[in-house]
């Protein structure tokens, strides 16, 4: 009888052992997939390492390499030494997908390489995400793209050369995310952050530079729950169009710069009838744009600037203008050198009194309202 409770016990510790997950888990270039992914014993991608890692454990990059596309379904984090290139270079589909509701994954130091798919990072469903030190180059589709909602934290990343947005934040319904992005760099895509409807951002030095259409775009659709937004220490360059804040989107920007060929520096428009679009300006700059600052033009309902203690010049038309359906409400601002600088002539601008406009081409177009300081 003691032989056999050895033999059985000995048979459970294998089978045991065969279902055992580890806490921490390795990759490397020399690794193995049949392996047990301990640092001792690391496997080769980190799709199979997650798969032998425990909820709340972490997969760890020994060495340069590329280690796959790869899903994530729970809480977990991936981390590799920057001392690593470690690559994620797909043909098809998605490079990392984020399929883990109430998780929190991280995610970090990570270089996204498209060989011809469609998206780098797609957060589909989570609960807090933290993105720190990627790169996410040449994707068909977005960079990184957000439909769930979630806690994002996007820090020091560079998203480039994507055809569709850098970063997109799309999310459905009323449980919108609340995205957070710290010193990123949006370079060479087709919009370089993109957010709908029912989303919170919260944006602090990024970069937007040579984007084809928008370097910051804000689109609410009008939806009963708006997009929300300040923006702190950023700039748009060298694109179609700077700061754009569409259909009931609010947004609030400070100490930010739009510059050197964008048609519309900062701009606030709306298409969806019920809805203002608001846009608050402080401590800018807008200079080289077609329009330095400019409200309304496109749709058939208000929007709203309020500008502040900013400069907006050597612009190659308007440096402040209020067109169809726009109202600019303008405070301590210096606006020179533009080609004109208040046009109130179809929209209103109401002034402070207090803004210096001065060696414009021509100086105002139309009336601007005046109003009483308080």
């Amino acid at each position: 009888m003691r032989f056999k409770e050895s033999a059985w016990m000995i048979l459970l510790l294998v089978s045991l052992s065969a279902y055992a997950q580890n806490n921490r888990s390795a990759v490397s270039l020399t690794g193995s997939d049949l392996a047990t992914c301990t640092v001792p014993d690391p496997c080769r991608t980190i799709d199979v390492a997650m798969s032998k890692t425990n909820s709340g454990g972490e997969v760890v990059v020994l060495s340069t390499a590329g280690y796959g596309p790869f899903t994530v379904t729970k809480s977990i984090s991936i981390i590799a030494p920057i001392a690593y290139h470690a690559a994620i270079a797909p043909a098809t589909g998605v490079a990392i997908t984020v399929n883990a509701f109430n998780s929190t994954v991280i995610i970090r130091n990570l270089f996204l390489n498209s060989l011809g798919a469609s998206t780098g990072i797609l957060i589909n469903a989570v609960e807090s995400v933290y993105l720190e030190h990627m790169v996410v180059s040449g994707f068909n589709g977005n960079g990184i793209e957000v439909t769930a909602g979630a806690e994002v934290f996007i820090k020091e990343a560079e998203v480039r050369e994507s055809r569709g947005s850098g970063i997109l934040v799309s999310t459905q319904g009323a449980q919108g995310a609340a995205v957070a992005i710290e010193g990123a760099r949006l370079e060479r895509n087709n919009y370089g952050l993109t957010a709908d409807t029912n989303a919170s951002l919260t944006i602090r030095n990024v970069l937007a530079v040579r984007n084809g259409s928008y370097g910051f775009f804000f689109r609410n659709a009008g939806a009963i729950y708006p997009l929300v937004g300040s923006i702190e220490n950023s700039v748009a360059a060298d694109g179609t169009n700077g700061f754009v804040v569409a259909d009931g989107a609010q947004v609030t920007i400070r100490d930010s710069v739009s510059r050197y060929n964008n048609g519309f520096g900062f701009q606030a428009y709306s298409n969806v009838g019920g809805s203002r679009s608001e846009l608050i300006l402080d401590r800018c700059l807008a200079t080289g744009n077609t329009h330095g600052v400019q409200a309304g033009g496109t749709g058939d309902s208000p929007a709203l600037i309020t500008v502040s203690n900013s400069t907006v010049a050597n612009n190659r038309n308007n440096g402040i203008v209020a067109s169809t359906n726009g109202t600019v409400r303008a405070y301590a601002n210096i606006v020179t050198r533009n080609s004109v600088g208040f046009n109130a002539q179809i929209g209103i601008i109401e002034s402070a009194g207090n803004n210096l406009v001065r060696d414009n081409a021509t100086q105002v177009l139309g009336t601007p309202t005046v109003v009483p300081l308080m």
